[in-house]
């Protein structure tokens, strides 16, 4: 395996890095800016995620959250506020009232340190992050470690390290969106999905979980055999017609060895798998983009790609599971997500 850096700049933003890994099969790239992925490939350039041409790209862009560390909250907080240990928590406001993926200028839009390690078969780049006090509201200095590696099996693993010199709140994820096709222009209506969860989280009109779990079974939230996404964007369930699509958390069960979600595109020949150790998997059909969204020089449409954010439950205050997220004073972090892109 090897690995090289270029430029990631463009002409109003130049110093950033590009980080490219490429085996024997396929080839990935990070960025420091937000410790994200920015492309997964063949050797051949078939790509299975939605990529950037620059960094001056990614701040046009920037609502989509393309292949970024998310954090330090994933998702939305109603109102911006929530009670952690008798403190209320005010939180920066970025999408109206609410608080959406760690505010308006947090891991996304960083720039990380970084340091590459390299053996035989895989290749480890380490994302550093000191995440002051106060910084969107949160408590604690945090300092952060994003590990990003890539190894000769095609496996992309996630690995998050933290800890906080006060009591804070903590649920990173990586905002990827896959599409199997390499084409933002066609839709991911045939690709199936199968996904082990016990239930999931209806929202409300402004996406924010309504309060409590619902079962999966018997709804058309139940993908625990696979189903294609256009019989889910067919349904006719309230949650899924109001949004034209998925943009909603699934509690996990255990899938013992099993990946934890599986997606399968047999027009592309490819398969993707995931496993976790987080509690929860948000699926997003990226349901409405600009009239003139383009990414890497590609037109972006509707349902062009999803994504499947590894976290714990979003808004967790709300859903009484705050303790899920919560990080002591110096109690060390730590979450592991894998993605495995291999032919069907």
């Amino acid at each position: 395996m090897r690995y090289w850096i270029e430029s990631f700049g463009g002409q109003a933003h130049s110093n950033y890095d590009e980080i490219f890994i490429e085996n024997q099969d396929q080839r990935i790239s990070f960025t420091n800016l937000g410790a994200r992925i920015n492309r997964w490939q063949t050797l051949s350039g078939h790509a299975f995620i939605l990529s950037h041409k620059d960094a001056d790209e990614v701040f046009l862009w920037q609502d989509l959250y393309a292949g970024a560390t998310v954090g330090r909250v994933a998702g939305r907080i109603s109102q911006a506020s929530l009670t952690c240990q008798d403190d209320q928590l005010r939180l920066t406001a970025n999408e109206g009232p609410n608080h959406l993926h760690g505010g308006g200028h947090s891991f996304d839009l960083a720039a990380w340190d970084y340091q590459v390690k390299a053996t035989q078969d895989c290749v480890q780049i380490d994302f550093f992050l000191e995440d002051a006090a106060g910084n969107q509201g949160y408590p604690g200095n945090l300092e952060v470690t994003v590990r990003h590696s890539f190894d000769s099996d095609n496996r992309w693993t996630i690995e998050y390290l933290a800890k906080s010199d006060q009591a804070t709140i903590f649920n990173p994820t990586n905002h990827v969106y896959f599409n199997l096709m390499g084409d933002y222009e066609l839709p991911i209506n045939a690709a199936e999905i199968q996904l082990f969860a016990s239930h999931y989280v209806p929202t409300d009109e402004a996406n924010l979980p309504q309060g409590a779990l619902a079962k999966v079974q018997g709804t058309a939230f139940d993908l625990n055999q696979a189903k294609p996404f256009s019989e889910i964007f067919a349904s006719e369930d309230p949650q899924i017609k109001r949004i034209q699509g998925l943009d909603h958390a699934f509690l996990l069960r255990d899938s013992g060895d099993q990946a934890c979600v599986t997606v399968t595109d047999d027009r592309a020949g490819y398969q993707l798998e995931a496993w976790t150790d987080c509690d929860c998997l948000v699926v997003y059909s990226l349901n409405q983009v600009a009239s003139n969204q383009y990414m890497d020089g590609q037109r972006v449409i509707p349902h062009a790609a999803f994504t499947l954010e590894a976290q714990q439950l979003p808004d967790a205050g709300q859903l009484n599971r705050l303790q899920d997220i919560f990080l002591a004073k110096d109690q060390p972090f730590y979450r592991k997500t894998v993605y495995q892109i291999q032919q069907s």
